[in-house]
């Protein structure tokens, strides 16, 4: 586990900007939400688990969803939120999910879409997402919340598993 300083911040290399975790609920006012709870059992599975720097043990369980032949329905899709309560600039994420629960889907940042779908692979390893590859759309990136929208699943009843999620 690292320590906390270097938990909050990555050590840039030569030319390199200096990363800050924006999402550490610890030492900000983040807050994570979602649509989804497994069970309704908030102590256990709530989202804000998977922010919860002190527990990678703990994580956040979504219930599945119904599974409609409306490619449209709303309803089928999973919403997990940060909510920043200030302006920030997202360089990047981390995320890690459990093999076999993994979700694909949309980011948004104040409810405008990225153009960039999330597609993790189906696996237990924490996975980074650039955010700085499209520089010049940098004022996209800036906002007080992004939203991860899982359309899809690799589980079959559509549950999404996220043991670590960290903003930079």
């Amino acid at each position: 586990m690292m320590k906390d300083e270097e938990q909050q911040q990555q050590q840039p290399q030569r030319g390199e900007k200096k990363l800050v975790l924006l999402s550490d609920p610890s030492t900000t006012k983040t807050v994570a939400k979602a649509s989804s709870v497994l069970n309704r059992n908030v102590k256990l599975y709530g989202p804000m688990h998977a922010i919860d720097g002190s527990n990678w043990d703990s994580c956040w369980n979504s219930d599945g969803v119904q599974d409609n032949d409306d490619d449209d329905d709303e309803s089928s899709v999973i919403y997990f939120t940060l909510l920043f309560h200030r302006r920030v600039t997202i360089q990047s994420i981390k995320i890690q999910f459990q093999g076999g629960f993994v979700g694909s889907g949309r980011v948004l940042v104040d409810q405008t879409e990225l153009d960039m779908d999330l597609d993790p692979d189906d696996s237990n390893a924490l996975q980074t997402v650039d955010f700085t590859q499209d520089e010049p759309l940098e004022h996209h990136r800036q906002g007080q919340s992004i939203k991860f929208a899982f359309d899809s699943s690799t589980d079959f009843y559509g549950r999404v598993t996220i043991y670590r999620l960290e903003v930079w």
